[in-house]
């Protein structure tokens, strides 16, 4: 375990942060980290754990030194997660299907981190633009996960049929943003069912341990406002379906959906377009300015200014500025606020009993 020195003391209950990632994935990495500490308030206090799966010691220094930058209050520390998957029982490669072992080291976090109650797991392709102590303030009424949803509940729908998941239940969530009962985890072993599903359905499996997550824990989620695991993607398609945001995110209001557009707590790059990459979407400026504000090394800015890339972003500009421009203008007109609720309707079992189609 690699740690911080010479920590402050600090009364307030720490809040847990916990990233997963090997060598090729630091540089999206120490942009997360950096993120989530500049946007801390001064009353807040993290507690960050970086599983790792083959981090180097240049690269955990890199992350100790971003860590340095801001308040000696925080804390950070590495765990190698290696020992984790040394069980030649199992065959680890059929259920990553090509994703790296690391995203797996997830579901291990309440064991890795006994002491601890609450987490909150972040995928390391994200961009937080907001203080996430208020998430661990939420009353999550027994459910194990808080979750944001991408995909609702359909006839016909994909992972319905597949994963086995009741259409009365809301609909298919992503892992990226992950708001963990440890306690709970324990307690259920749910690490294990999690692991046993998988393996005996490795098949079907897609996105390996989020199937496998949805699957298992579907009726046992509590549900974030939007804004706490954005797409720039869902951003595009907000104006198309004003008057039926459940095409985007399952019940959400047109409100909630037009405060996560203007107002992301994190952004989730998930896809194929990187922004440290190329980026010529929507929410490009706010991970380029973060990239010259934090002045952060190993960034490839070269590929920003392959004429292919700079041709999308001038041709893509005037649309992206009316788009924002409509949100701003609907925004107005539905009484957004900058400061929106951290959750919405509540627990998975609620919601399935509050509107959705009994089958």
């Amino acid at each position: 375990m690699f740690q911080m020195k010479n920590l402050q003391k600090c009364d307030k209950t720490p809040c847990t942060v916990v990233f997963a990632s090997n060598e090729k994935g630091v540089i999206p990495l120490s942009m997360t980290l950096w993120s989530l500490l500049k946007n801390a308030k001064e009353s807040t206090t993290y507690d960050v754990c970086i599983l790792s799966e083959d981090i180097s010691d240049a690269s955990r220094k890199r992350c100790v030194k971003i860590a340095a930058e801001f308040s000696s209050r925080h804390k950070l520390r590495f765990f190698d997660i290696r020992s984790l998957f040394k069980d030649r029982e199992k065959d680890w490669e059929s259920i990553c299907k090509g994703w790296p072992l690391s995203s797996w080291s997830r579901i291990f976090v309440p064991d890795i981190l006994p002491e601890v109650n609450r987490v909150l797991y972040l995928d390391i392709d994200m961009l937080v633009c907001d203080d996430c102590s208020p998430l661990f303030e939420v009353d999550m009424q027994g459910a194990v996960l808080g979750v944001v949803y991408e995909k609702a509940s359909a006839p016909g729908t994909d992972f319905n049929e597949k994963l086995g998941i009741p259409l009365k239940y809301p609909g298919y969530f992503n892992t990226g943003t992950l708001l963990m009962d440890t306690v709970q985890f324990r307690k259920e072993k749910l690490g294990e069912k999690l692991l046993d599903f998988a393996f005996r359905n490795k098949e079907i499996l897609a996105y390996p341990d989020q199937d496998a997550m949805n699957a298992v824990l579907y009726d046992r989620v509590f549900r974030l406002h939007p804004r706490w695991n954005w797409n720039d993607i869902t951003t595009r398609r907000v104006l198309n379906h004003k008057s039926n945001t459940t095409a985007l995110i399952r019940g959400a209001t047109l409100k909630e959906v037009v405060e996560a557009s203007l107002y992301p707590g994190i952004l989730h790059y998930c896809g194929q377009y990187k922004p440290w990459y190329y980026n010529y979407h929507i929410t490009r400026e706010r991970y380029e300015h973060a990239i010259r504000e934090s002045r952060l090394p190993g960034f490839n800015t070269r590929n920003r200014w392959k004429f292919s890339i700079w041709l999308r972003r001038i041709l893509y500009k005037p649309m992206y500025a009316y788009i924002w421009h409509r949100l701003r203008k609907l925004a107005i007109e539905l009484g957004c606020t900058s400061e929106p609720h951290v959750t919405t309707w509540g627990t998975a079992s609620d919601i399935a009993a509050k509107d959705c189609p009994q089958k």
